[in-house]
């Protein structure tokens, strides 16, 4: 919180599947008419808070960032009314850094520690997502 000053969290409630996050993002803007930003921890919750907000009439006064690239969301981003930013660790790399690991222990190069450093990437502005949808023709995170 000391890199938001005078940021409150009001609420934090499950609702990682797209339905279970709309209808619960519905009900926090109407329990907290002044609610500035969601943070939505995965895709579902993401585009569901985003989907509330146009639903409930709050664009241009709430926002939402989140986690998870999918091509919907990616969408949202190019639009950039609601959604302002996402944070996502790629399937596709994640996938590779797996199989080169699994490649370099049969090879007898096992990494020393068990976590494997990988970079979390961040979409910030209507470009970039933009590039997202580009880079993923086939909308395969």
């Amino acid at each position: 919180m000391a890199k938001v000053p005078g940021a409150k969290i009001v609420d934090n409630q499950e609702g990682a599947t797209l339905d279970k996050a709309v209808s619960v993002a519905s009900t926090m803007l109407s329990s907290h008419p002044d609610l500035d930003a969601f943070f939505g921890e995965a895709g579902g919750a993401t585009l569901g808070a985003a989907r509330a907000v146009k639903s409930q009439g709050h664009v241009g006064k709430t926002v939402v960032f989140g986690g998870d690239m999918t091509a919907e969301i990616a969408q949202e981003l190019v639009d950039f009314t609601v959604i302002k930013a996402v944070v996502d660790i790629s399937g596709q790399g994640l996938g590779k850094l797996a199989l080169a690991q699994a490649i370099k222990s049969i090879d007898g190069q096992a990494p020393a520690e068990i976590k494997v450093p990988y970079d979390i990437d961040l979409y910030r502005t209507s470009e970039s997502g933009k590039a997202w949808l580009e880079a993923h023709a086939d909308g395969i995170p």
